[in-house]
């Protein structure tokens, strides 16, 4: 708004990690909206939208059009190792035992490796802090680990703060427990002999999120786990087939959804509803308050929030519309193996993806 038309004209709007646009809109999108909006506006003429990780189909509904699209591809690109390993008596906490093993199998290999013993850390992903926090006082407690835990809480602490400073993991920590707070625009530099493996707990990691994640890794090559404690098809799919009929039923959503919030915004923009409360005394409300009620009842209805507030007006939710959108299309994700296999290969094409049903308990 302090910004003359010369200077925004002479601008170059950078927007990083620009996937989360059409990405977290389910839990920020009132920091998200004014965004997407001077976007679709082109507030500025020149904007430069940079990601690894881009899907053409849920950027589509942002409607932000792009002049050029630039694709940069690593000559030698690392090729990653992933196990989609189904726990079959697995529950939310199954994980555990998968990762108890994997503590006592490092040990046992130090006891009778001759030389000085280096222990070599997990990178574990659980998105959920409760669930990361239980995880590190069960370690530290039965095993006697040394665990990190990085969430949104702990990003300040000494601990945390040096490996995002010095970008790799010290050494001596046996595991380190994150959330997705690390998905993004963190560097590890740790190399090979001190990175044990790569762990992402549950479905709830989006391809984008999951390929993001193993990226942070920037020169070990490790093996990386994907445990799901509920069952994924292995089943041979037309991945084509398979891929339309699911883009329809997005197609299908975002369309009908679409048009009520913007026939009710439209509706609150060109009549002022406060009459009401002339006529029977009720209380008037601001806009704020109207369009919070509204967003309960349509979000417990449709899971998403149909309305914001932008400069003072009612407007489309257009970020949380969009993330609904995101949250279908990892669901869909894990619903088959192939399916799965195919998307991650999307991003990284010389991975290698293997399918395990482990008995663990």
């Amino acid at each position: 708004k302090l910004m003359s038309r010369k200077q925004k004209e002479q601008t170059l709007v950078v927007l990083d990690e620009c996937h989360k646009a059409y990405s977290i809109g389910g839990f920020r999108d009132e920091a998200i909206n004014p965004i997407i909006f001077s976007l679709q506006q082109r507030t500025t003429l020149s904007i430069l939208l940079l990601t690894a990780t881009f899907t053409e189909e849920l950027y589509a509904p942002l409607n932000i059009p792009l002049d050029h699209i630039l694709q940069i591809e690593h000559a030698e690109s690392i090729q990653r190792h992933i196990s989609v390993r189904y726990l079959k008596h697995g529950d939310h906490y199954t994980h555990i035992a998968f990762l108890e093993k994997k503590v006592l199998e490092m040990r046992m290999q130090n006891k009778e490796f001759c030389g000085p013993i280096k222990a070599k850390t997990i990178l574990v992903r659980i998105n959920s802090r409760e669930k990361c926090e239980r995880a590190k006082r069960y370690f530290v407690t039965k095993h006697g680990c040394r665990c990190l835990v990085v969430h949104s809480k702990t990003k300040n602490s000494i601990e945390v703060s040096d490996i995002f400073e010095n970008q790799r993991i010290p050494a001596g920590v046996d595991i380190v427990f994150t959330t997705s707070i690390m998905d993004e625009a963190v560097n590890l530099n740790n190399p090979d002999f001190e990175i044990d493996s790569v762990c992402v707990v549950g479905k709830q990691a989006h391809v984008e999120e999951l390929v993001q994640f193993l990226g942070r890794l920037r020169t070990a090559n490790v093996p990386c786990e994907l445990l799901l404690h509920t069952e994924m098809k292995n089943e041979a799919i037309n991945f084509v087939s398979d891929h339309q009929k699911h883009l329809k039923r997005m197609r299908n959503y975002i369309s009908r959804v679409s048009t009520v919030a913007k026939s009710m915004s439209a509706l609150m923009h060109d009549f002022s509803l406060d009459f009401f409360a002339e006529i029977d005394d009720r209380e008037k409300q601001s806009i704020y308050d109207k369009i919070k009620r509204l967003n309960e009842s349509f979000n417990d209805f449709i899971g998403c929030k149909l309305f914001t507030v932008y400069q003072g007006k009612p407007e489309q939710n257009i970020a949380s519309l969009v993330a609904t959108l995101y949250r279908m299309d990892a669901a869909h994700c894990y619903s088959n193996f192939n399916y799965l296999a195919k998307r991650i290969r999307d991003f990284l094409p010389n991975c290698f993806i293997n399918f395990f049903a482990d008995n663990c308990r």
